[in-house]
């Protein structure tokens, strides 16, 4: 007879479901680092991209196209996040992270090896935008299937720690691009000629690794009960959830805008407003990163001792008070003080996204939180992160170097009574129900 395991409602279920371990936590962290890895990779590198993929061109023309090609894959992302979201419901939370992650690394692998337009003409571009399609489409459900799935598993009480060492290794997968990008820039020469291509053929092959270890993982026992209730249609989540989707989408636009600000245009408002270095920009980013990776564990870990609610409105309530004085100390182009300007903006984004991470996963019923969450966070995404990056660029270019940071500040103003009224506290919820435990039943430690 197999043995029995006890969950968190006091139920018995067989050995054999999902645990968290550090080969569970790798696996799952692997898909978290390869999407962002990618996604920075890229951004870095769309000067040299530009002059492989349209050549001929007027070098500002280029240069948009290969930003239009990055931006393409966040508005393939609510696609992927309604589809693969329901895989993750009807068959399974491994099945879908497994199904992401090949797509991922394949895409991202395709990238290193497709020809230059002198090569093969326009179809080089064409091959670069299907590339960024896929990857969009397969990273939608990446975060939230990740973080499903460490919720489900976590042990009682830590549930914001776990899911945050995974997601956190999205951050880790940025700042290891930003290094990669800073270690070629050593020889500009060879990056420029083709050296560019070998990272994303590494992250192709990272990703393989990780298709391994997904396969082997077990599902989830809340899923394997679960998984006969999931819902039948897109309308029908809709319809049961779209007040709490509609909430998150809030969470997430501040959050998407917070983050793809780091990291899609922060370097270049150092360099325009501040005068220092790329080179130097990219180390400061560089730090950013590790700070806010850092910052999304120790901040889940709170969670769990005071709850989600606190943390994540404390941290939102920090984002407009200190954004502005931190755009100030970038503009005055002391090293030390913008380093302290990145803390400044870093920490609460990352507090109100560690809390919002697990809060995703709680407050959907197991048969549509994968799906649910798929798609406040892809839908979210596409309007408000993909699009923060050139909006800044925009503002700054209006004439003014606060225009960005007003703009990150109207975000936390206009999201903070969302947050406040319409996000409960989740901490004591059942992962088995989406719910807080009935009288009686045992609440999680």
């Amino acid at each position: 007879m197999k043995p029995m395991a006890r969950t968190e409602s006091g139920a018995t279920e067989p050995a054999g479901v999902a645990r968290m371990s550090a080969k569970t936590t790798f696996a799952l962290s692997v898909g978290t680092f390869v999407e962002w890895f990618d996604f920075a990779l890229y951004g870095f590198s769309t000067a040299i991209i530009a002059t492989q993929f349209f050549p001929g061109t007027n070098p500002t023309a280029a240069l948009l196209g290969t930003l239009a090609i990055y931006g393409v894959s966040f508005f393939a992302r609510p696609i992927g996040g309604v589809v693969m979201g329901r895989v993750g419901d009807r068959h399974g939370r491994r099945t879908a992270l497994a199904v992401s992650l090949v797509l991922m690394g394949l895409s991202t692998a395709l990238i290193g090896v497709i020809p230059p337009y002198a090569t093969i003409g326009f179809a080089a571009p064409l091959l670069l935008t299907l590339c960024r399609l896929v990857q969009g489409f397969a990273a939608a459900s990446e975060l939230t299937g990740a973080a499903t799935y460490a919720a489900e598993s976590a042990p009682a009480g830590k549930r914001g720690l776990y899911v945050n060492i995974v997601l956190c290794f999205g951050s880790v997968g940025t700042a290891v691009a930003t290094l990669v990008v800073l270690l070629f820039r050593l020889n500009a020469d060879f990056y420029a000629s083709g050296g560019w291509r070998w990272p994303f053929v590494a992250g192709g092959l990272l990703a393989c690794g990780g298709i391994y270890l997904r396969l082997r993982l077990a599902e989830t026992g809340v899923h394997l009960r679960t998984r006969e209730k999931a819902a039948t249609s897109f309308r029908q989540t809709l319809r049961r959830h779209g007040r709490t989707i509609g909430v998150l989408i809030v969470f997430y636009a501040l959050v998407g805008v917070g983050f793809h600000t780091l990291l899609g245009y922060m370097p270049t408002y150092m360099t325009k407003v501040a005068g220092l270095s790329s080179t130097t920009a990219l180390w400061i980013s560089l730090f950013a990163f590790v700070t806010f990776a850092v910052s999304c564990v120790g901040c889940g870990a709170l969670t769990d001792r005071v709850g989600r609610k606190p943390v994540m409105i404390t941290a939102a309530v920090a984002i407009p008070v200190l954004t502005v004085p931190a755009y100030l100390l970038i503009a005055g182009g002391n090293l030390p003080l913008v380093c302290v300007a990145q803390a400044l903006l870093v920490i609460p984004v990352a507090g109100v996204q560690a809390a919002g991470n697990v809060t995703n996963a709680e407050v959907f019923p197991p048969e549509v939180r994968y799906s649910a969450g798929s798609i406040a966070y892809t839908f979210s995404y596409a309007v408000f992160a993909g699009t923060a990056p050139l909006l800044d660029a925009v503002l700054l270019d209006a004439g003014g170097k606060l225009l960005p940071a007003l703009y990150g500040v109207l975000i936390a103003v206009i999201a903070l009574p969302f947050l406040v009224k319409g996000i409960p506290e989740s901490r004591g919820f059942a992962i088995e129900t989406g719910a807080r435990p009935l009288a009686g039943q045992r609440k999680e430690s």
